[in-house]
């Protein structure tokens, strides 16, 4: 049920002002872990609104997060909700600044 007041709230919320509970961190985080290609389906998708996959990496690799500790660690789902609880506001939104990228249409090898 908190899953979709939360939906429905972030429905009314510009994409840049967001907040994501703890524990829709964690369920992403996992969902992320275990298959990114759903994740980035229901993103996708639009049913579900989910941070960006660039988020939920800096926040899964920040705590060495992998499938395998989550399987091995029967207390990972708290410690991983209170590490993400005591995060400010601040911590918790991720902002990525690129000036220019430029991608060359052909690879160049010199061997």
């Amino acid at each position: 049920m908190k899953l979709l007041i939360e939906q429905v709230n972030l429905h009314f919320v510009k994409k840049e002002r967001r907040h994501y509970s703890v524990h829709f961190m964690v369920f992403c985080c996992l969902l992320f872990t275990v298959s990114a290609h759903a994740y980035r389906f229901l993103r996708s998708h639009g049913s579900l609104i989910l941070p960006r996959p660039l988020t939920i990496r800096s926040v899964c690799s920040s705590f060495g997060m992998s499938l395998q500790n989550e399987q091995q660690d029967a207390a990972f789902l708290t410690y991983i909700a209170k590490k993400i609880g005591d995060f400010s506001e601040d911590q918790r939104h991720v902002t990525l600044m690129v000036d220019e990228i430029h991608i060359k249409p052909f690879f160049d090898y010199k061997g």
